[in-house]
Formats: structure tokens, C-alpha cells, sequence
């Protein structure tokens, strides 16, 4: 019923009006398994995911016809899951979904989720939202940013960012950090860097994205390098735009989430509808 064809550097910009333009240069890079999936010679929707520790993690998805069947949505779903299960080509314990009220367009999305065979639950997603004015605990910051050096990124040697380029790479704890390291994406004059004894032991790099500031990247190999980093950038943000600027963290570790609830007990997070399917261990293809 299904067939798909890769999206790649060579084929996106048939999709350029489709895919967000923020999906693009992972795609390009192959950091991110896309295919568009066909119904006999009829495209029926796009499917973008990522490899994290031992699960599919949904990252993105379109239908052409949003009028599509609830089944046929979920078949969608069951093909994607298995093409991308075979190009990752290794034991892996299941597929996440995470899909918002705002990202979804499915009117009955639970019972698409559940014809998949998922277990399903309302859950926060991961990303902290609060503007500059929330800050609270603003003097703690301050003394974090004291106990350790901080650098911004424009003073960053290239002999600096090789090493802690590296140092994320090869740190052997889930680092949700890019393959390919592009610094010219992160604001120079906010992104900051923890200097310990002359090396850098902790990186926290922003992005603009559609007037907001998003912590695209926090690394931090000694415990007070986070905190130090965030009093640096939260001090020069707030003195470059002001306190309405809204702020957002993507937040994967515990210790980051609560140090983020600590310091800005206003943020919010999204609702969402978090789905999750565990492959069977004998069944090795799940197609």
C-alpha cells in the first residue's frame, strides 16, 4: 500500500514550501531520518524523526489530505515507524511521540495514536517559556556567574570550540547535542561558554527564532558550569533586549528542569499528547 523515498541535501527543495525551514539543514546533514511516503503513485505525508538513546523520537509529520481516514493515518504511522526502524539499523526499544494541540491538526488524534499501538497519556512537554522579566533568583545567578569564568562565543578561539566540541561528542552521558557543530547559527554576543583552569567545560548557545531567544544547545561537564552560564546570558540578554523578551529552553536532563523551575517558577509548558509504542522483541521487523 505504502512505499517512501528518502529526503535528502539533493531532493528537499521539492518540500521547501512543506518542511520547516528549521528541519532543513538537519535533513541536509542526514541528522534526521525523512521520507515522504507514497499511496500507490499519490504522496501521502512527510515523516521526520531522530534516533535518541534507543528510541524512534517523532520529530515531524504532514499529510497532503488532512481528510485522510483515522486508519490510514495510523497505517501511515506503523509504515513510518517501521522504515525508520530499518535505516537505524539497530536494537531499539520503541517509538515516541510527543504532538501539541498547535502541531496536530487531528481531530481524534488519541484514537490514531491508540490504532498505532501506543500507550498514550497527557503529559508537559519539555520546552520551559518565560520572558526575561520572570527571572527570578536573578542575585543567585549572579553569584553562579562569579564562581566560573564565562566567555561569550565571539571570544571563543577555534582552538577553544574544538576542544569543547569533543568534550560534548565524546561525553559518554545522552548529550542532546548536533553531530555537526555550526557555530555560525548561535548568537555570538549571547551564547556563552564556562572557562575552568583556561578550558571550556560548559557550552550554552542560543538562536533567535521568530523574535524569540531558544537555548538550542546547554552542555555543562562541571556542576556549577550551568548556573554560571545561565546568570551570564540571562545578564546580557536582559541588558540587549529588555525584560519582554521571551525565552525558550528545551529541556531533556532533570537537574536542568529543576534548576529552570527554580529560578523561573512562572515558566510554562505545553500540553501535550505523548504516545509510546515498545518494539516486540520477536517480532524483528514491525512492518
Amino acid at each position: 500500500m505504502f512505499h517512501a523515498s528518502k529526503i535528502n541535501e539533493d531532493n528537499i527543495g521539492d518540500f521547501f514550501d512543506i518542511i520547516p525551514q528549521n528541519y532543513h539543514g538537519e535533513i541536509k546533514t542526514n541528522s534526521l531520518f525523512a521520507i515522504v511516503v507514497y499511496e500507490d503513485d499519490s504522496p501521502f505525508g512527510i515523516f521526520l524523526s531522530d534516533l535518541m538513546d534507543d528510541w524512534v523520537y517523532l520529530v515531524w509529520f504532514y499529510f497532503f489530505d488532512e481528510k485522510e481516514t483515522m486508519v490510514k493515518k495510523a497505517s501511515f504511522f506503523r509504515y513510518c515507524i517501521s522504515q525508520a526502524k530499518k535505516d537505524y539499523g539497530k536494537e531499539l526499544k520503541g517509538a515516541v511521540f510527543e504532538i501539541t494541540s498547535i502541531e496536530e491538526d487531528l481531530t481524534d488524534i488519541r484514537d490514531v495514536l491508540h490504532l498505532v499501538g501506543m500507550n498514550v497519556r497527557e503529559a508537559k512537554n519539555n520546552v520551559f517559556e518565560f520572558t526575561l522579566s520572570q527571572v527570578e533568583e536573578t542575585e543567585a545567578l549572579k553569584k553562579a556567574s562569579e564562581k566560573l569564568e564565562c566567555r561569550c562565543l565571539s571570544d571563543m578561539s577555534e582552538g577553544d570550540l574544538r576542544t569543547i566540541d569533543t568534550m560534548m561528542q565524546e561525553d559518554d552521558r545522552p548529550v542532546p547535542v548536533p553531530l555537526l557543530m555550526d557555530w555560525d547559527v548561535y548568537l555570538s554576543d549571547i551564547s556563552v561558554f564556562a572557562i575552568k583552569k583556561d578550558n571550556p567545560c560548559g557550552a550554552l548557545l542560543f538562536s533567535e527564532k521568530d523574535e524569540d531567544l531558544v537555548a538550542e544547545v546547554a552542555y555543562a561537564a562541571d556542576p556549577v558550569a550551568l548556573p554560571a552560564m545561565l546568570g551570564t546570558a540571562y545578564t546580557k540578554a536582559f541588558e540587549k533586549y529588555g525584560g519582554e523578551k521571551k525565552v525558550l529552553i528545551p529541556v531533556v536532563v532533570n537537574k536542568t528542569a529543576e534548576l529552570v523551575e527554580r529560578i523561573v517558577p512562572q515558566a510554562v509548558r505545553e500540553d501535550v499528547i505523548e504516545g509510546v509504542f515498545v518494539f516486540d522483541r520477536d517480532n524483528k521487523d514491525q512492518s
